[in-house]
């Protein structure tokens, strides 16, 4: 009886291992892929800022397709302040955190490959 408990402890630490393996096989050493983005990526923007501007641009030709909230509306305004504590845009809300500054915003996109054309970052 002993054996057999060990020997299906010693098959859950191999099966184990290997769903792990494959997990960081398939997740590129834990980069986002375009059919990974959580829905709680938000882009929050205003139409007359370059900064948004550059941003959107670089999402129109990257492919890059994530919702989009405009702050000239008082009340996504006010809900961008109620989650980084300011008005400023761009900012890119990743899972409930903040990403303020168009180049991390683009950096951040093209490191975590959420896009269909990957691309390199740029500068201001």
């Amino acid at each position: 009886m002993i054996k057999q408990i060990k020997q299906k402890i010693k098959l859950i630490g191999v099966l184990a291992f290997c769903i792990l393996s494959t997990t960081l096989f398939i997740s590129k050493q834990g980069k986002t892929t375009m059919s990974e983005i959580p829905a709680s990526l938000t882009l929050y923007y205003s139409p007359s800022c370059p900064y948004c501007t550059k941003v959107t641009n670089f999402m129109e030709n990257n492919g890059i397709a994530l919702d989009k909230k405009n702050i000239t509306k008082p009340a996504i305004r006010a809900e961008l302040i109620e989650i980084g504590g300011k008005g400023q845009v761009p900012c890119l809300v990743h899972n409930g955190k903040p990403l303020y500054e168009s180049t991390d915003i683009i950096n951040w996109l093209a490191q975590n490959e959420i896009s269909s054309n990957p691309s390199h970052p740029i500068d201001d």
